[in-house]
Formats: C-alpha cells, sequence, structure tokens
C-alpha cells in the first residue's frame, strides 16, 4: 500500500502566480526541500525523491513515516504536520487546567522511562510535574500549544487541548485531527493537522 501526505492551501500570499519554495525546519534549522517556480521543480535535499507537488504548489510527501513530523515553511509560511504512531493512546484536555498523562505499559521497556517530547527530555519545571514513582507526566495550566505527542519510553500519548470556549485567541491554531482512509491526505496549513498511521500501514 503506497500512502501520501499532502500539504496544500499553503497560505503563501499569491502563491499561485509567484515562487514556491518549501522548507523544513531540522533541528532549529531551516533547510530547503522543494521550490515551484511556474513550471519548473526543483528538488533540495531529496535523494529518495520523496517530495512532489500539484498544480496548487501544494507538497506531498511519498512514503511517510513518524519522523516527517515537524514543521514545515511555505515562503516562511508555517504548517505543522503531526502522525501519531499505532496504539498511541489518546488524552484530551481543556485548556487552563491540569491533565495527568499516564506511561503506557511497554513489554521490554526500560523500568524507569523519561518523558521527552520532540525529542527532549521533559524534567520536573514550572507547568510540568514528573513521578518516577507513578511513571506520570503532569501538565498544569495547559496552552493549545502544549497538544503533540509526549513519549515515556518508547511507548507515545497524544494529547489534545481544547480551547476554552470562554476565552478568545486572536492567533490561535485549530487542531483537526483524521485518518488515512485512502492513499491521499489533505493537510490543512491553516491549523495544525494531526494524522492517524494505521496499524498495517507498515505490513
Amino acid at each position: 500500500m503506497r500512502l501520501y501526505a499532502m500539504v496544500e492551501d499553503c497560505g503563501c500570499p499569491h502563491s499561485v502566480e509567484s515562487r514556491v519554495k518549501w522548507s523544513r525546519e531540522r533541528n532549529g534549522n531551516k533547510v530547503d526541500i522543494f521550490t515551484i517556480d511556474g513550471e519548473r521543480e526543483i528538488r533540495h535535499n531529496d535523494p529518495g525523491r520523496r517530495y512532489g507537488s500539484s498544480i496548487d504548489k501544494s507538497l506531498h510527501i511519498l512514503r511517510f513515516t513518524l519522523s516527517d513530523s515537524g514543521r514545515y515553511l511555505c515562503n516562511d509560511e508555517a504548517v505543522e504536520l503531526t502522525m501519531i504512531p499505532p496504539g498511541t493512546i489518546r488524552v484530551d484536555a481543556t485548556e487552563r487546567t491540569s491533565v495527568t498523562l499516564d506511561c503506557p505499559h511497554d513489554d521490554g521497556g526500560s523500568h524507569d522511562p523519561t518523558w521527552s517530547r520532540d525529542s527532549v527530555e521533559i524534567h520536573r519545571q514550572k507547568g510540568f510535574d514528573v513521578s518516577p514513582v507513578d511513571r506520570t507526566l503532569t501538565l498544569t495550566d495547559v496552552k493549545l500549544r502544549d497538544s503533540g505527542l509526549y513519549y515515556c519510553g518508547r511507548k507515545a500519548v497524544f494529547l489534545k487541548v481544547i480551547e476554552d470556549q470562554g476565552s478568545t485567541h486572536p492567533n490561535h491554531t485549530d487542531i483537526n485531527t483524521r485518518t488515512f482512509k485512502n492513499t491521499k491526505t489533505t493537510i490543512r496549513s491553516s491549523n495544525t493537522s494531526i494524522f492517524n498511521i494505521p496499524s498495517n500501514y507498515y505490513d
């Protein structure tokens, strides 16, 4: 089965008429991956030829993996993409509340797993409380930006922070969650998009 993600409606001003460059943030650096200039397509840092585009200058990602999660830039307009591994526990929380994430059971995993996000270990600090005894991670006063994947050892928990309807956010970002059901999936760049990878994807 061949699936691909498609990032469209990149939000670049006059993107259909102008030159569009897609980049990706890696380790804090911006790396160019694909440029659409009229009818020309220019690949950058794409030895596997995994990136492509459509007439609307959206970005296609072929043979996607979990490592494709991250921030993409369309002429420096940000698009967030998150892939959810099969079997991931999902937790919803309303912003400005506290939520506790339990470490998923992991046969053969570490007996003293650490919590991490974006490959950065989480320590006890303001807004975060890590309990080695209970193997839990508590987030206090959660914010919309706290949505995402949290790893306890090798296992993931996906936290979706829901907007408090009693508050206003002039610059807030909606979060949509979809599951791949066919060979084409669209990521709306006006949102932060979350995608569930089916359990049979790697079969």
